[in-house]
């Protein structure tokens, strides 16, 4: 207030020095100082006052500033979704988690609503829930919560927050993510539905063996209520004596040290005397390793054990068909092991069965036999039943093999190795070999006839001889009169005394065929170069033009050649056949009596 005072006195005094002039300079001048002075002071104090209130606000809200962060810190490291919104459903507070729903940091977050966030609707249940909200009372629902396409099942509390009046002015939300509960509950389920709806028998029992839990499968075997009691039984009353010792040596040591037991054992009640069952007897335990409780799986396996029974019966009386049968026949594991071999499988190896037994197949049969058999072998073990022929050249005749790989499975639909069963077939092929020979064979001449002309193309193309394979196609020429002068009993004398001339020129694996009439062809196999061909049906040609004896007579005739070389793998041989045709009509037209080959 003083400085107040004099800063308006030195003023005053100021502006009259100024008004009355110069006499007053030097008292003017002084005064303006002093107020100066006092204006300077002024703001000092001024300043000074400011600087004590914010000091004692910076000291009140302290506290508060401290509580805050206390809360964010509390409220982050919170695996819970927590939020606060006004009555427009507007964040005002966020937590970290919260925030992460969202991809957003708080500052993106505070102020906007879930689906401005979101760009969707709130949840159903949610909306269903606001107006029990405004009338203040809390709600609790779960809903789906889908993120980056993963659902998350979410469990969520929303709280008002109430004015003294009992109005709404906010509303705190809690959100838990209780997606493993739900499935852990959802997945209980499930298995508790597959142990109601086996046809296996599930036990439960206490750490002492008293029964909690009995499926539906073995009350009904049981003849027990589907809620009858069981505390006042053990699985071990239901055991034969055989089982409860197997329990006392056996299986409470494994159970104990490993945790797990599989294996056979007997159960038994009011008129059951036994029961077999295949079992599964699993210890659980809690965190500090101590077994809680039990729980065994059986499966009833008295039927099974009848068709082993059975299996084994039938098993022997296969064996003794094997023995009796002439085809040869042997069982081979999955490793390729000889397994049993019967009377005719030893005849055919020519070796005892307890010197093949055991041992695999290279061992017995040697390399070159055994690498003619594997790629077969393979096919079996594989799951084919694969069928094929062997063929053992020998001195008179060939011998033939019919064999077949039959698989074998196991119990899982795997391979499990095969059985081999073979048969003598040589007789069968030499009668097959014997009629093919008759109805592929020339009856005028011994040469193939068009059938089998056709077969030995194919299976020459068929082996890779296609590059290398030249045909002759032959047609006689002035033949006709010779059966108009001197009869078709002279025409088909020519015609066998021309065929042996054929066979004189080619070699033992070229194939002569009559077409049929006066047509005739060669089919020459694995020639070095074209004029081979070439060779060959020049002398076919002299063949031709030499007189033919029959009877007392000299008759003559000739001949034209078309030649044709090489074989188009996609074309086949009805291209080589049209190639040689066409050759031959263009050696005709040209005068007869002459060939044209490959190049003309």
């Amino acid at each position: 207030m003083c400085a107040a005072l004099a800063l308006i006195a030195g003023n005053a005094l100021v502006l009259a020095s100024l008004s009355q002039g110069s006499n007053w300079g030097v008292l003017g001048e002084a005064l303006l100082g002093v107020g100066l002075a006092g204006a300077y002071w002024l703001h000092r104090q001024q300043v000074n006052e400011l600087n004590v209130e914010i000091s004692r606000l910076q000291a009140h809200q302290a506290p508060l500033m401290e509580s805050e962060r206390f809360l964010r810190l509390l409220t982050d490291s919170l695996p819970v979704r927590i939020a606060y919104f006004d009555l427009e459903f507007r964040y005002r507070f966020v937590n970290r988690a919260q925030c992460a729903r969202f991809g957003t940091t708080v500052e993106q977050t505070l102020g906007r609503t879930r689906q401005e966030l979101l760009g969707e609707e709130a949840a159903p249940v949610m909306r269903k829930s606001v107006n029990a909200l405004l009338g203040g009372a809390a709600q609790q629902f779960e809903f789906d919560d889908v993120v980056n396409g993963d659902v998350r099942h979410i469990d969520s509390h929303l709280v008002p927050d109430l004015n003294k009046d009992g109005t709404v002015r906010g509303f705190f939300a809690l959100g838990t993510d209780v997606t493993d509960r739900v499935n852990t509950e959802r997945a209980l389920r499930e298995l508790t539905s597959v142990f109601e709806s086996t046809s296996d028998f599930v036990v439960q029992t206490d750490r002492s063996g008293i029964i909690s839990y009995l499926n539906p499968a073995i009350r009904i075997a049981m003849g027990w209520t589907p809620d009858g009691a069981t505390t006042q039984h053990r699985l071990y009353d239901f055991c034969t004596a055989s089982t409860r010792q197997l329990f006392r040596q056996t299986i409470w040591p494994a159970l104990r040290i490993k945790g797990l037991w599989l294996g056979k054992i007997d159960l038994c009640w009011p008129g059951v005397d036994r029961l077999p069952v295949q079992s599964l007897l699993i210890a659980h335990r809690n965190g500090d390793g101590r077994v809680e409780r039990y729980s065994a799986v059986m499966r009833d396996i008295s039927e099974e054990i009848q068709v082993q029974h059975e299996a084994a019966r039938q098993a022997a009386s296969l064996y003794s068909v094997a023995e009796a049968i002439p085809a040869a026949v042997a069982v081979v594991d999955a490793d390729g092991v000889y397994q049993y071999i019967n009377k005719a499988f030893e005849d055919w190896l020519g070796m005892p069965r307890d010197q093949v037994t055991g041992k695999k197949g290279i061992a017995l049969l040697g390399e070159y036999e055994f690498n003619r058999r594997w790629p077969w072998a393979l096919r079996a073990l594989a799951g084919e039943h694969v069928s094929y022929r062997l063929d053992y050249p020998g001195r008179e005749r060939t011998r033939y093999m019919a064999i077949d790989y039959i698989p074998l499975k196991n119990e899982f639909g795997q391979g499990d190795g095969f059985v081999i069963v073979a048969q003598d077939i040589s007789e069968q092929v030499h009668e097959e070999e014997r009629l093919l020979r008759i109805s592929e064979q020339d009856p005028l001449t011994g040469l193939a006839n068009r059938a089998g002309f056709d077969r030995n193309i194919k299976h020459a193309i068929a082996s890779g001889q296609g590059a290398n394979l030249a045909l002759l196609y032959i047609d006689l020429d002035y033949f006709k009169p010779v059966n108009d002068q001197y009869g078709h009993a002279a025409g088909d004398q020519v015609l066998q005394l021309f065929a042996k001339r054929l066979l004189n020129i080619v070699r033992p694996s070229d194939v002569v065929a009559r077409l049929g009439g006066d047509e005739f062809a060669i089919v020459l196999a694995r020639l070095n170069e074209r004029m081979e061909a070439q060779t060959i049906a020049e002398k076919v040609l002299a063949a031709a033009h030499e007189p033919f004896h029959v009877e007392d007579r000299l008759i003559t005739i000739g001949a034209s050649i078309g030649v044709a070389y090489g074989v188009d793998p996609d074309a086949g041989h009805q291209d080589l056949v049209a190639r040689a045709d066409a050759k031959l009509f263009k050696a005709k037209k040209a005068g007869r009596g002459r060939q044209m080959g490959v190049d003309s």
